[in-house]
């Protein structure tokens, strides 16, 4: 989204995590900056984006699928708290 606003820097992995925890508005906000001239607008185009793009299992944090996958086999009930959207936690 910054590319095609004519800004090529990178986003530091490690400093964005900080604005993901605090909701789509201020992830888009906080991450385009001086970019972002329409916060709804932008966070749209962010989710539709997202909702594209495959999440490989491998992008898990190390040890996540195995304990997921033991927590079944126990009997336990899962399930998902998240800030995103149910469309994108279902994908």
């Amino acid at each position: 989204m910054l590319a095609e606003r004519g800004d090529h820097a990178a986003i530091d992995p490690v400093a964005a995590r900080d604005y993901m925890s605090r909701g789509g508005l201020a992830m888009i906000r906080g991450l385009l900056g001086q970019a972002c001239v329409d916060p709804d607008a932008d966070l749209a185009d962010f989710r539709a984006r997202y909702h594209r793009h495959r999440t490989a299992p491998e992008t898990l944090f190390p040890g996540v699928a195995d304990a997921l996958f033991r927590l079944r086999a126990d009997g336990l009930t899962l399930s998902i708290c998240s800030n995103k959207p149910q469309n994108l936690c279902e994908k």
